[in-house]
């Protein structure tokens, strides 16, 4: 998994497909964690 980050949005995928979006990295790592 990537975790690029624009401006103040982190988007999260999976692949190549976007999964996601968050505004803070807490919220991504859960979402990494649970795949």
């Amino acid at each position: 998994m990537k975790i690029p980050k624009f401006d103040f949005w982190i988007l999260i995928y999976k692949g190549e497909k976007i999964i996601g979006y968050t505004h803070t990295y807490q919220e991504a790592d859960m979402v990494c964690q649970q795949n």
